[in-house]
């Protein structure tokens, strides 16, 4: 089963989000129920080491925090994809959190993909070239998008690719 960890997003905040999510042509926006801040990709996992895992991320305290969703950008993929995405500004309480993720999957031989953690939630995915106009969008949204996201929990998800986009459901809450 494809895995991921991340923290869902009040319906305040989506809402925030929707606002921007609206006026480029060629882009395939998110929608509302694919809106999340991913804290770790974890790829397909079996069963048996799903249960593991859950066992372990069921350790983590969570002290709740608030994020503040601020601004947007452009992020190039690969050479033909990118992204559209809402950007969180610099919070210790959500780097403490992704790494006390992290280091408890990595004692179950669960490792990171290497890069370095760049939180955001990503709005809209778009291929080829960018769409004409897209540069000047993201900079007069990003001047407007600001949302405050409080945070009292993180899921794990699964994740089923389809033509139209994943599907996310969440399998276990963790507080």
């Amino acid at each position: 089963m494809r895995l991921f960890l991340g923290i869902s997003l009040t319906e305040e905040a989506v809402n925030c989000l929707e606002d921007c999510s609206y006026g480029l042509a060629d882009v395939r926006w998110s929608g509302a129920e694919r809106l999340h801040l991913t804290l770790q990709f974890l790829g397909e996992i079996g069963a048996p080491t799903r249960e593991e895992m859950i066992e372990v991320l069921q350790q983590i305290r969570l002290e709740p925090f608030a994020l503040q969703i601020q601004g947007m950008g452009l992020w190039q993929v690969k050479a033909n994809t990118g992204i559209i995405y809402a950007g969180i500004e610099k919070s210790p309480e959500l780097l403490v959190l992704q790494k006390q993720i992290a280091y408890r999957l990595s004692h179950i031989g669960i490792q990171g993909r290497g890069k370095k953690y760049f939180p955001h939630i990503t709005l809209a995915r778009y291929s080829g070239e960018k769409v004409m106009g897209m540069d000047e969008y993201v900079s007069s949204q990003a001047e407007k998008l600001s949302c405050h996201l409080p945070v009292e929990n993180f899921h794990l998800y699964s994740s089923q690719l389809h033509k139209d986009g994943s599907i996310y459901k969440i399998l276990e809450t963790f507080f």
